[in-house]
């Protein structure tokens, strides 16, 4: 029994990673589900013809926010200033294209969102002093329903091992948040998942900051990572911290 309990304890990475690719099937689903505005989709295809766009499709998408996400295939040569003016009468609201994909036979995929109130910078720096593999690991997520999302989580150690255990944890918060599901239930998720009464394994804690640039509000939330500093540009600091746990760590019962 013993030997068996220790084979378990070295699949939790290969689990987790796993439960991961699953998740993202999952994820697949829950987009196929989205509300397709076929109204508004019609108007602003017309409408680009006689602006003489030779467009061949348009997406509207409602997600879980309020603008809408839309996307234009086009072929051949195409004004930007053209489409984020036609797009922005049609949508009664400004929108501005976010990226261009061009796809094969001279087809472009224009990926149009409203235009956002504030932009926003991301700086990262890591290192190791020794030339070790850092544990840490962060993400920049953007084009999310709620935002744009700025994760760190360390891997509870240094080396390759702990690197991996943060990076898997960051991909999973990333599939979650993408497909529109919030950061509380995202985490709760990934506790789930990490949860596994084992001493051995070493757990993820994840610094997560959620900016949206609609609302001009950041959202903050932590599994066992150390406090958060804001620094305002009249100099003034706030502290954001919480009493959490490590993810995947529970309270031993009395």
């Amino acid at each position: 029994a013993g030997e068996k309990i220790n084979e378990y304890r070295g699949f939790i990475s290969h689990q987790l990673y796993e439960i991961g690719c699953m998740s993202e099937a999952l994820i697949d689903d829950i987009k196929h589900g989205m509300d397709f505005n076929k109204e508004q989709e019609r108007k602003l295809l017309n409408t680009l013809k006689e602006e003489d766009v030779r467009v061949l499709d348009v997406i509207i998408i409602n997600e879980c926010r309020q603008d809408d996400y839309i996307t234009i295939y086009v072929k051949g040569i195409f004004k930007r200033d053209v489409i984020e003016k036609t797009v922005s009468n049609v949508m009664h609201s400004k929108y501005i294209i976010k990226k261009v994909t061009k796809k094969n036979k001279g087809i472009y995929e224009i990926l149009c969102i409203a235009k956002p109130l504030i932009e926003t910078q991301v700086c990262v720096k890591q290192y190791m002093a020794d030339g070790r593999v850092c544990g840490d690991s962060y993400s920049n997520i953007e084009d999310t329903p709620w935002g744009q999302c700025i994760a760190i989580s360390d891997g509870m150690g240094i080396g390759q091992c702990a690197s991996v255990q943060s990076k898997t944890a960051l991909k999973v918060v990333e599939m979650y948040i993408r497909s529109g599901v919030n950061i509380k239930n995202s985490m709760d998720i990934i506790n789930l998942m990490l949860d596994t009464g084992n001493e051995d394994v070493k757990m993820a804690t994840l610094d997560v900051c959620m900016i949206n640039c609609y609302d001009k509000k950041a959202f903050f939330s932590k599994s066992g990572a150390a406090n958060s500093i804001i620094i305002h540009k009249n100099g003034a600091i706030d502290t954001i911290k919480a009493r959490s746990l490590p993810a995947g760590a529970g309270v031993p019962g009395s």
